[in-house]
């Protein structure tokens, strides 16, 4: 290999060639080899000697001077010079070397010059006919002839490791940039060489075989990481779809695998092998819901039937207890949410009810169901079952206690033994006794005292046999329950649309932003008894100072 290559453009070769016609003549004064003969001393008087070109045998040509002496050597003749064998006297034909150097020679012997196709090869020599040799550079292109041929060299060739394409489309011209061979993409630098490895080219990024420099397409593995080629070679980047997965590629073009992704703000799960998860996932011992999509699931999500509930972390509840937002839930061993179901979390002789609501939501206070009331703690735990929610003043200890510590407790007019309407009008009567005392928050005194609104209501339902536990004078004298009317409104007693409303039924208002502040009797005729600043007094059911009902309750039905 010679020096250094040159960058490549296509040029065109020249060719020329020599053609020589032979005739006889007459050989001049005695030449010796090595010495020009001029084509003038041919031309002289000759002897009947053997001389000038002849023929021999074999059709090879020799060449005899004046004096019939074999010529060797260089020979100028006609203007064109020729080789004679020091050995033999034979005209060289084709490619010969002389001191080391090649020379190239026509069929008629005579040397040639610049670029000439022989025998199914091309040849370079310069102005002094000596074969080029190596790297040459011509017309901006650069050629390879070959060490002791001299031919043009056409083709792929390998220098140190270093692969260089000789096109033979552009008679042997180094190729630089893209190439196609035999179904291979391949590309050669400014220098020729081909890239081996990572290529940038227009903005996207290609791989070559270190050992074939073939464009490498489809997967690719370099060490423990993993890149898709397009089939154009394009490294690939972001989602993927191939052969109906879906792979993730970061920026430099690595396959994601074997863990958790964040791409635009969603987590996505990827597989050992790079195929991106769907459905259940276990990690562990803790499992997750990936969307059709990939994405992982938070919060609630329907999955076969069954509520689940997916941390933030996508990590699935299961197996007990958890608080969402302000309600308890219940999951099973295997994620499903209990719902519209008793569960009983007690040992063996030490029962611990709760209830799960259709939602889910763990039941508190009271609930109403197949004729029973049952109450729940705030802790969920069921304390109380009864198939009446109405406690008989002589038969409830809870009452005769408050009554005992000096609590006011309305006596009993009617119970579950009186007819609907005997009840209602005992709940009446008793609100009427209060009619123009005084208003007083958080007061449930007997009539002659104090009392507010929800104070009223209670009083005239314990009246008529009902007991609304846990609201009870003695609770709602604290701070915290000054507003019992939002708590009653959440006891077991059977909702009607405001448009149903009868006379005892309770008309609970709000702010005007859903919020209950006050609770009413309804006597009928759109009137209400009700306690409010000033005093107990009656009112039109919608005022302008209730002018927001939020709901209406029917404590006997």
């Amino acid at each position: 290999m010679t020096a250094k290559m040159k960058n490549a453009l296509v040029g065109s070769v020249g060719l020329f060639a020599i053609a020589m016609a032979f005739t006889l003549f007459a050989i001049p004064q005695a030449s010796y080899a090595d010495q020009a003969v001029d084509e003038s001393d041919a031309l002289a008087a000759a002897d009947e000697a053997r001389h000038g070109w002849v023929q021999d045998e074999s059709d090879n040509w020799l060449y005899y001077d004046a004096q019939s002496n074999l010529y060797a050597g260089w020979l100028k003749y006609g203007g064109a010079w020729y080789w004679l064998n020091p050995e033999t006297g034979v005209m060289a034909v084709g490619v010969v070397e002389i001191d080391g150097m090649g020379y190239h020679f026509a069929q008629s012997g005579a040397l040639t010059y610049g670029w000439e196709f022989d025998n199914g090869s091309w040849y370079c020599s310069n102005g002094s006919g000596v074969l080029v040799n190596g790297w040459y550079s011509y017309n901006d292109g650069w050629y390879y002839f070959q060490e002791g041929t001299y031919a043009m060299y056409e083709g792929m060739i390998d220098f140190g490791g270093q692969l260089y394409w000789l096109k033979p489309s552009a008679s042997g011209r180094m190729a630089v940039g893209w190439e196609l061979i035999d179904g291979d993409w391949y590309h050669f630098k400014g220098s020729g060489c081909a890239d081996s490895a990572w290529l940038e080219d227009g903005g996207d990024w290609y791989y070559f075989d270190p050992m074939t420099h073939v464009m490498a397409t489809g997967w690719l593995q370099l060490g423990s990481d993993w890149y898709y080629l397009s089939d154009s070679g394009v490294m690939q980047t972001g989602w993927q779809f191939i052969s109906g997965t879906w792979y993730y590629f970061d920026g430099s073009g690595i396959m994601a695998a074997g863990d958790w992704c964040r791409i635009g703000g969603t987590w996505y799960y990827f597989h050992d092998w790079g195929g991106m998860a769907t459905g259940w996932l276990q990690l562990g011992n803790d499992w997750y819901w990936l969307r059709d999509s990939g994405a992982m699931e938070t919060g609630w999500a329907q999955i076969g039937g069954a509520w689940y509930h997916f941390a933030n972390s996508g990590l699935m509840s299961s197996n007990g207890w958890e608080k969402i937002g302000s309600s308890w839930y219940y999951f099973r061993s295997w994620g499903g949410m209990v719902s519209s179901e008793w569960i009983n979390l007690g040992t063996e002789g030490d029962d611990q009810w709760y209830y799960l609501k259709s939602s889910g939501a763990m039941q508190t206070g009271w609930w109403h169901n197949s004729g029973h009331y049952y109450y729940f703690g705030s802790n969920g735990l069921m304390t109380s079952d009864s198939t009446s929610p109405s406690y008989l003043a002589g038969e409830n200890n809870r009452l005769s206690d408050m009554r005992s510590r000096g609590w006011y407790v309305s006596p009993l007019l009617a119970d579950e033994n009186n007819t609907r309407e005997e009840r209602i009008e005992a709940m009446i009567s008793t609100a009427y006794e209060y009619y123009g005392d005084t208003y007083k928050a958080c007061y449930s005194q007997a009539p002659g005292g104090y009392v507010d609104c929800s104070g009223l209501a209670m009083q005239g339902l314990y009246a008529a046999g009902f007991d609304p536990w846990p609201v009870s004078p003695e609770r709602h004298s604290n701070p915290a329950y000054e507003y019992e009317s939002r708590n009653m409104w959440n006891l077991p007693i059977q909702r009607v649309s405001y448009s149903d409303r009868q006379r005892g039924d309770l008309i609970y208002y709000d702010n005007g932003y859903g919020t209950i502040i006050h609770v009413a009797i309804y006597l009928g005729d759109d009137k209400v008894i009700e306690a409010w600043p000033p005093s107990v007094t009656v009112m039109s059911t919608v005022n302008g100072i209730h002018p927001h009902v939020y709901g209406v309750q029917r404590p006997f039905a």
